[in-house]
């Protein structure tokens, strides 16, 4: 999940169009579905629209809100093949969850914290008209898990393995009379589970393995204090932290997501029950992942507005960038959108927004009659203004008080501004911070519009060059765009930037002095950096970015620290080997050998599913292990619960209990 502190949208951005244009179909199809009747083909239209737009979320790094829309993929599904009824209700339901995904993914690029959890009541009504119970929180509850602990001030010895598994033994058994003793109501066996947990995590000396301890540790804080109640969840926790150790003393180092991400749950919304709970909530930073109570307010029936009005006031805050570039007729462009967003944001009923909004097409109006009016000034004032009404809109649920004063004071400034009176400076801390961000924005197009022609010519030349390495001699004209380029990154604070363009300007000086001794390897790796700045320019528009995200060039970790593989990843890959050994089986049923392989790759099977919670896949694996061995010790084959099954050949048995895992 993208939950790192600065996210990285850039991805979002580039599919943003994609998603909002299947979402659209999504709706257009269902109507005219609510239209067809039953027979209607446009249900399976909107299916496939759905489908679209889930898979572009997949690849843009937000899990929580791809799983919800896997939740209304569910329940278009259950539709289409007649197990739910296509009544008003469920005609609400999606639209209101289509609206919903098309909200948050505005929230994001808008600078909104991914915080899925604000979604959980509607992800809950999807869940309702499915008819299913209702779901845990910690579906859409996505934290860093490749994050670690900090270091310790001193490492503990290594354990030779006899000794590791015999301390191991010991703190389960202590760990589990801590259990019973706290199902009892005996508040002192939250205590020693805490004990002997602590026992497990300092055995663990790589941080990876050691995260999932080190988290334990403060559920435990939170269990004791208080903060977490004794329900199903909690106890369901503690049961699986029992399945953790056992697999642990089994030479297993694996932990289910789930589990670290329930664990992490409860600490995240219980509060910091001790010092130990802090330093994990500042680890994983659970704090930035769980919404206000104002975050989950229903805006529902004024989204439409605040979207239309921040869809017409961004390409404004362009017109008014080229404006102020030297563009003239950029100003009619920008006098046209503003009229018509003010007119859109009255609808929104707040006094003080609408006041802002007619201040700033005032100011303009004056300004089509007067233009010689137009100064720097004017032109920072204005784009001060701009941003004020961007952030309103963007958080017009959280608007305070104090959003009456700021826009007071930028009106008061744009009417000096125009008159050319002389400006003192912001005495307003958060205008001060805009004024400033404005400033950086006037600044940042420029520099980006001249940073992006660049190295558009650098990468058309180098791509020439590259297929026809002939044509040498035209290397030399790049040296100057990636020199003037070079100096507006500085200008820009972007040393990271200007560092790795710097290297590439040395690539490229190199192909021009000996053109023979570079190959394929070299091309590819300019071409990476220059694309990666390409990249990286484009996020700049949106807010901070970090060029080592494009280069994919995070420094090596040591190979012991790399984090564990999941037990969800652990099952997939045993049942895609269950799969091959099936296969394989049916081509040579007489072979023991290959039944022995099944036997153990069921058995790991088994494991990770109790391990995912995955129920009714860990009995069938596990039945089906049994009939396995039973078969291979000579013992017949008994039955389970499927018709004739005492009547088929042995083989045949196996065919069809071993097809029963292979299909689950």
């Amino acid at each position: 999940m993208n939950t790192s502190a600065e996210m990285d949208i850039g991805p979002l951005t580039w599919v943003k169009g994609e998603i909002d244009l299947a979402l659209e179909r999504v709706i257009e199809a269902l109507d005219r579905h609510g239209l067809g009747g039953e027979d209607s083909p446009h249900l399976k239209s909107a299916r496939t629209h759905l489908h679209q737009a889930h898979g572009a979320l997949s690849i843009v790094g937000f899990d929580g809100i791809t799983r919800f829309s896997e939740a209304l993929e569910q329940l278009l599904e259950a539709v289409d093949e007649g197990r739910v009824a296509y009544d008003q209700s469920i005609a609400d339901a999606v639209r209101h969850a289509v609206a919903a995904i098309r909200n948050y993914l505005e929230d994001l690029i808008a600078g909104q914290p991914d915080q899925p959890l604000r979604l959980l009541p509607m992800y809950r009504s999807l869940s309702a008209a499915l008819g299913q119970a209702e779901p845990a929180a910690t579906d859409l509850f996505f934290p860093d898990l490749s994050l670690r602990p900090p270091q310790r001030a001193q490492e503990p010895a290594a354990l030779d393995p006899a000794e590791f598994v015999a301390r191991a033994k010991a703190a389960r058994l202590a760990y589990e009379r801590g259990l019973l003793k706290w199902l009892k109501k005996d508040p002192r066996g939250v205590q020693e589970m805490r004990s002997a947990l602590a026992v497990i995590e300092m055995t663990q000396v790589q941080p990876a393995a050691r995260s999932f301890w080190w988290a334990a540790l403060a559920f435990m804080d939170s269990l004791a204090a208080g903060a977490i109640d004794s329900d199903v969840g909690a106890r369901r926790v503690c049961a699986r932290i029992d399945t953790q150790m056992k697999r642990l003393i089994e030479g297993s180092r694996t932990v289910a997501e789930r589990l670290m991400r329930n664990t992490l749950y409860y600490i995240a919304v219980s509060g910091p029950a001790s010092d130990h709970a802090r330093s994990v909530r500042s680890a994983f930073h659970l704090d930035k992942l769980i919404p206000k109570p104002a975050d989950m307010a229903d805006i529902e029936p004024l989204r439409p507005i605040l979207r239309a009005c921040r869809e017409q006031l961004a390409p404004a805050m362009e017109d008014w960038n080229r404006f102020c570039a030297g563009t003239a007729a950029a100003l009619p462009q920008f006098h046209d959108r503003i009229r018509e967003l003010i007119g859109r944001a009255d609808s929104l009923q707040h006094a003080e927004l609408s006041r802002l909004g007619r201040i700033i097409l005032g100011t303009t109006d004056e300004l089509r009659r007067t233009p010689l009016a137009h100064s720097e000034t004017l032109a920072l004032e204005m784009a001060t203004a701009l941003l004020l009404l961007d952030s309103a809109l963007d958080g017009f649920q959280h608007l305070g008080s104090e959003f009456a004063e700021q826009a007071a004071t930028v009106g008061n400034r744009l009417d000096a501004a125009l008159r050319g009176e002389p400006l003192a400076a912001m005495e307003i801390p958060h205008l001060d911070e805009m004024s400033r961000q404005a400033q950086e924005k006037l600044l940042l197009g420029q520099v980006v519009k001249e940073i992006q022609a660049n190295l558009g010519v650098v990468e058309q030349s180098l791509d020439a060059y590259f297929r026809d390495p002939g044509r040498v001699d035209e290397l030399a004209a790049l040296i100057k765009p990636i020199k003037q380029t070079e100096g507006a990154l500085t200008v820009l604070g972007q040393e990271r930037a200007v560092e790795v363009l710097r290297e590439c300007e040395e690539a490229v000086q190199g192909f021009i002095a000996a053109p023979q001794e570079f190959g394929q390897a070299a091309f590819e790796d300019v071409a990476d950096k220059f694309s990666a700045l390409g990249f990286f320019v484009e996020q700049l528009q949106h807010g901070p970015a970090d060029i080592d995200r494009y280069l994919r060039k995070a420094a090596a970790a040591n190979v012991d620290d790399a984090p564990e593989q999941s037990a969800e990843a652990e099952l997939e890959r045993a049942r895609r080997l269950t799969k091959t050994l099936v296969g394989a089986l049916r081509k040579q049923p007489e072979d023991d050998a290959l039944r022995g392989e099944i036997r153990q790759s069921l058995e790991v099977v088994r494991d990770n599913a109790e391990l995912t919670e995955n129920t009714a896949l860990a009995e069938q694996a596990a039945t089906v292990g049994n009939r396995l061995g039973a078969a291979l010790r000579g013992e017949p084959l008994a039955a389970m619960e499927i018709p004739h099954l005492d009547e088929m050949s042995r083989q045949a048995q196996e065919k069809l209990l071993l097809g029963q895992v292979v299909k689950e």
